[in-house]
């Protein structure tokens, strides 16, 4: 069984019930394991903060944290290693010598899935599909509509 590693904009588009997000990662799921880092766990509780209603807030925590730790319980919870942090540099050095920027936790994020051989899933082509061009080895990603 293949492990896909599931980003935080895939996470909040099932937390939000955006047209088509539960099941296309239910059909993921189905075939796959799935797996999030420590960087997606740190995205979404940054996502917590800017809930204004309290009760809201709550609920999304509550739901947040039940998921994290059934990642947590499935062995599925990522971060990067020694050998990922040089990945990572030499990521990074090679966007800005292509003249490109991606977010410090979406790069971070990839690197994980290059590292570890997995799929990323997520909606978000355009940071993933700059750090494809520059990766190596390379990143594979199933991108949601």
């Amino acid at each position: 069984m293949m492990t896909v590693l599931i980003d935080t904009n895939v996470i909040i588009g099932i937390l939000r019930d955006a047209q088509g997000y539960k099941q296309q990662y239910d059909e993921i799921r189905d075939r796959n394991q799935a797996g999030i880092t420590t960087y997606i766990v740190a995205e979404l509780h940054e996502g917590l903060q800017v809930i204004t209603n309290p009760q809201r807030r709550m609920m999304q925590e509550k739901v947040i944290e039940m998921m994290v730790e059934d990642f947590v319980r499935a062995g599925a919870m990522y971060s990067l290693s020694v050998p990922g942090a040089r990945l990572f540099a030499r990521f990074k050095a090679a966007l800005q010598d292509c003249g490109k920027t991606i977010p410090i936790i979406d790069l971070l994020i990839g690197t994980i899935a290059i590292e570890h051989s997995f799929t990323l899933v997520t909606s978000d082509r355009g940071h993933f599909e700059a750090l494809e061009q520059v990766a190596t080895p390379e990143l594979a990603v199933v991108y949601f509509e």
